[in-house]
């Protein structure tokens, strides 16, 4: 696993055990993919990788709430601020 991206290690906590999960996210970020991520009291709670598809526009690859973290508006507040990057 590349160690590169800066939320990596916080990706990793949230999917422990899941190294395949966590290595296929690496990859995608060390070509180019980009991630937003939601952190309450400086926690990662979930994140949207996402890459520029036909035309440039964004794509949503993953995205990923805790379970703990669900159904409390993160998925949406990380939706909106995709568009923001066009």
């Amino acid at each position: 696993m590349s160690t590169d991206h800066p939320d990596l290690a916080a990706i990793a906590a949230l999917h422990r055990g899941d190294t395949a999960r966590i290595d296929a996210i690496a990859r995608r970020l060390a070509r180019g993919a980009g991630l937003l991520g939601y952190r309450t009291e400086g926690v990662l709670r979930g994140y949207l990788l996402w890459s520029r598809g036909a035309g440039g526009a964004p794509e949503i690859e993953r995205l990923y709430v805790a379970p703990g973290w669900r159904r409390r508006g993160i998925e949406e507040r990380l939706r909106r601020r995709l568009p923001q990057l066009s």
